[in-house]
């Protein structure tokens, strides 16, 4: 809970620098959303795969996967401030604004993708604690189901939010794989939160949990960067070789004036070093190194999130608010995940996949 003092330091930050308090939270936020649903997506797929190289942390990923109720809370302002930061929040009544194609009210669009996430996040954190007291291959079954029936709609809900509110911002850009874009580097954090996490609780997990589960997880944390990089590389190429003004004028703003300093940090900070590091057999076969490379990964997430989010809203450059911002937001991460743990064993003690898991050697 110390780390929670981050938080602390961070709205010092914010209030040093309140002008840009705003755009920096729209960044921040979106980054801690990307978080939480990587975290959710990632316990779906736990699920389904039966995947015994991440079952002794998936507790780990359903308390972050239970933030996304606090999530949908921490929209709201957004919401109320659209005017300030969405081309289409001008007009009057920014609550009921349209998004995109004129046909969907923003409000409704949210309320309908966070009530999703959120049911499908708490019935399996809750049915995953009533097999801690209550053993039941049923019970196992009952959650496999439901992540497999509703992982293709998740990407669905992620995708449509993700340009309704994240490809907005651009007013007449589009983009067929945003969406993969932003679910891509969620992807990345979601897995770097189970490291992490993993890691930091590794006295109240069980002893057999050791080397061979960390570095699969280093394996999939390097397979996540490479498969993020494919896809802004995909969405770079296309647009290079289209050369309309609507989608060029995305990258014009972003790697030229203040912002160019970052356009370049951003594939150094989320491909090459996280690559060249992870590629090392070595280094993924100590859990602390990988649980330091998933902390990274983490910022550099939100690096990403501040390319994206904030050329845009201010073309002004980088701002102290937004380190203030992101370190708030992370206090808010950390204590709702304590939180979130509160009642529950620090891992499923009952799952039928259990021993098999416990006794994972990876190749």
């Amino acid at each position: 809970m110390k780390l929670a003092a981050l938080g602390l330091l961070g709205l010092v930050l914010v209030a040093l620098d309140r002008t840009h308090a705003l755009t920096a939270y729209a960044a921040a936020y979106f980054a801690a959303l990307g978080a939480a649903l990587g975290a959710l997506v990632w316990l779906q797929i736990a699920l389904v795969t039966r995947a015994r190289w991440l079952l002794p942390v998936r507790r780990q990923l359903e308390n972050a996967a239970g933030l996304v109720p606090v999530m949908g809370i921490l929209f709201v302002p957004i919401l109320l401030a659209s005017g300030d930061i969405y081309p289409w929040g001008h007009a009057p009544g920014d609550l009921g604004a349209l998004v995109v194609d004129g046909k969907r009210p923003a409000w409704l669009h949210a309320a309908l993708a966070f009530g999703f996430w959120t049911v499908v996040a708490e019935l399996l954190r809750r049915w995953s604690r009533q097999g801690d007291a209550l053993p039941s291959v049923a019970l196992a079954e009952r959650q496999r189901s439901l992540a497999a029936g509703t992982l293709p709609f998740f990407g669905l809900v992620v995708t449509m939010f993700a340009y309704d509110f994240l490809m907005t911002l651009e007013g007449p850009f589009h983009s067929t794989i945003y969406g993969v874009l932003f679910f891509s580097g969620s992807a990345v954090s979601g897995l770097a939160i189970a490291v992490v996490s993993g890691v930091a609780n590794r006295a109240s997990l069980p002893p057999e949990l050791g080397r061979p589960h960390f570095f699969a997880q280093g394996k999939m944390l390097l397979a996540m960067v490479m498969f993020w990089t494919y896809i802004e590389l995909s969405q770079l190429i296309l647009i290079w070789i289209a050369n309309l003004p609507a989608e060029v004028g995305w990258y014009e703003e972003r790697v030229t004036g203040p912002w160019r300093p970052v356009a370049f940090a951003v594939p150094i900070c989320c491909f090459a070093l996280p690559f060249l590091v992870l590629l090392s057999r070595r280094f993924k076969q100590r859990p602390e190194r990988v649980a330091a490379m998933g902390v990274y990964l983490l910022v550099a997430h939100w690096l990403d999130a501040v390319w994206l989010v904030l050329p845009p809203l201010r073309p002004s450059g980088p701002a102290l608010a937004d380190v203030g911002a992101a370190l708030a937001m992370a206090g808010v991460f950390i204590v709702g995940m304590a939180l979130r743990a509160r009642g529950a064993a620090a891992y499923p003690q009952q799952d039928p996949d259990l021993a098999s898991a416990l006794a994972f050697e990876d190749a």
